[in-house]
């Protein structure tokens, strides 16, 4: 599903598409934040924003970005897409956007494999099994957490003033005891019972996994992301899970007598 974009989404693709590093200020806001996987860590403010994207054009000639599905809202939206550069290589990436109430974007993180455009870069692993124990353990532990139901191990992976967010909300929480609220909520009010991870982008600190999710009772699924950020001790930093749950719920089925 690929869902419109919002304008200020639109703009800052256009402004990469067509190199124009100014035109991008209008886009962001004075004090926002971005991450992108080949320079591994976070910046903040409009002048590095700048130079990081204009350096990205440098190494990358000719990138285009093209949005293929939507996963999220207008609070926060990852987009898959397809990255393709003037000579025609191409690889994937998930460009997660967090939006002001105004719209404009407060934060970017750009997930993807800098192996496959980036020479010098070691490629990421594709699957979960093959991610470094600090990422596959904690993965691991939150998705047999969720799909048994065990609230205790599942909020425990995260840090003691780990942040949540899901598209099912509209503000991100914080803290233990808030994530188990909101994990509940999910797994008992819509039936959401089973999470599978699928391929992953990006690499630590920040990792993006593609999930299929469900409910058992129905047999409804649907795909989505999980954007994990962890600490340096392999605890879950904020957690973003990005999905379109209507795909999911409008397919609820009542019991078959």
């Amino acid at each position: 599903m690929l869902a419109p974009l919002p304008p200020q989404v639109q703009a800052c693709l256009a402004a990469i598409d067509q190199a124009d590093t100014a035109g991008l200020q209008a886009c962001f806001t004075p004090q926002a934040r971005f991450y992108g996987t080949w320079i591994s860590t976070e910046i903040q403010g409009l002048e590095y924003i700048q130079w990081a994207v204009r350096a990205a054009l440098e190494a990358l000639p000719g990138l285009r970005v093209v949005p293929v599905e939507t996963h999220g809202d207008e609070v926060e939206l990852g987009i898959t897409a397809r990255m393709t550069l003037g000579d025609g290589r191409t690889t994937e990436g998930l460009w997660v956007f967090q939006l002001d109430p105004a719209g404009r974007i407060d934060r970017l993180a750009v997930l993807w494999d800098p192996a496959t455009l980036l020479p010098g870069h070691a490629s990421t692993p594709t699957l979960p099994s093959a991610l470094p124990e600090s990422v596959r353990g904690p993965l691991e532990a939150a998705l047999k957490a969720f799909n048994e139901g065990d609230e205790d191990k599942l909020v425990a992976l995260l840090s003691t003033d780990g942040r949540y967010r899901g598209t099912l909300g509209k503000v991100e929480i914080r803290g233990r005891a808030a994530a188990r609220g909101v994990f509940r909520g999910v797994r008992y009010a819509t039936g959401l019972d089973r999470v599978l991870a699928g391929r992953v982008l990006g690499r630590m600190p920040e990792v993006a996994f593609k999930v299929s999710m469900g409910i058992s009772f129905t047999g409804a699924s649907t795909e989505g992301w999980w954007v994990l950020r962890f600490t340096e001790d392999g605890f879950i930093q904020r957690m973003a899970v990005l999905w379109n749950p209507m795909q999911l719920l409008s397919r609820r089925r009542a019991p078959v007598s």
